[in-house]
This record gives structure tokens, sequence and C-alpha cells, in this order.
């Protein structure tokens, strides 16, 4: 995630952790610099401003939609199935854990303009996936260094 650091989750922290040590300052310039690279690349800081009527045309059109969907489906990687738990069989579950800090949020950064309005946390989307049936149980998780949640606690 050396691209996105969503605010309020990283930034706020990155000053005192240089300070601390915990990040060198040169660690995170090596991070910075291939993003800032494709941005002048782009042409970003040359005329940073777009068309809103270009852009709302864009976002979430259908061709679009699909082609994230395609890139979504095929980025999934599944380590391990035991019991042949996936897909989802609201028959055969009472309860299903979604965890992580983005859980219950969308997540897409300062580019993604109003594809907020078409895309849903991975919380309310699993609970209309199993409907009814299922409890679908939310939990943050526990924080890092940076404030970020990780794992849920017992």
């Amino acid at each position: 995630m050396n691209i996105e650091l969503p605010d309020p989750d990283c930034y706020q922290h990155l000053v005192g952790l240089v300070r601390k040590k915990v990040f060198k300052e040169s660690e995170l310039d090596e991070l910075v610099a291939p993003m800032l690279f494709w941005k002048f690349q782009m042409g970003l800081f040359d005329d940073p401003y777009v068309d809103p009527n270009e852009a709302e045309r864009i976002v979430g059109c259908e061709q679009n939609r699909s082609l994230a969907l395609e890139a979504a489906r095929e980025s999934i990687t599944l380590l391990k199935n035991d019991g042949d738990f996936l897909p989802l069989n609201p028959k055969k579950i009472k309860t299903l854990a979604v965890i992580g800090p983005n859980a219950n949020r969308v997540l897409l950064g300062g580019y993604s303009g109003g594809a907020q309005t078409i895309c849903h946390p991975c919380w309310t989307a699993s609970r209309a996936k199993v409907g009814g049936t299922v409890k679908v149980a939310l939990q943050r998780g526990l924080q890092d260094h940076c404030g970020r949640w990780l794992v849920a606690p017992r």
C-alpha cells in the first residue's frame, strides 16, 4: 500500500513514526517517488483539474464497472477451502465474520470521484448475499503501530 495511505488511518502517524525511528524518512521517499513519477508522467501537476462532466461519464459506466468486477474476481486468492466452505451456502452456516479495518467502509482513494455511490462495504455486501438467515458479525480487529486494525481479538 505504498500509494494509498488513507487518511485518517496513517498520514497522521507518519511524522511521529519517523521521529521514533520506526520508519526512515528515506524509506518513505522510496515509496513515494514512483507514485510522483507517474503523476508527473500523466501530467497531473500540469493540469490537475478534469472536466467534471467527462469524469462523471467515465466513473461508473457499465463498461468500466464490468472491467472492475472482472479484475476483482481474478484477483481473489483462496488459500484454503476447508470442508468446501466456499462458495457460501446460507443453508450450511449460521454466522459469518467479516474482519478488518475496512470491513464496514468503502475506501477508494481521492481519485475515485463519485464511485462511492456504487460501491458497498464488504460487511454490507456479505449481509445482502447471505440474506436474513445468517448472522454477519463485524469486527474491526487489533491495531498496529500506525493505528490500523489488523485482526480480531478473542
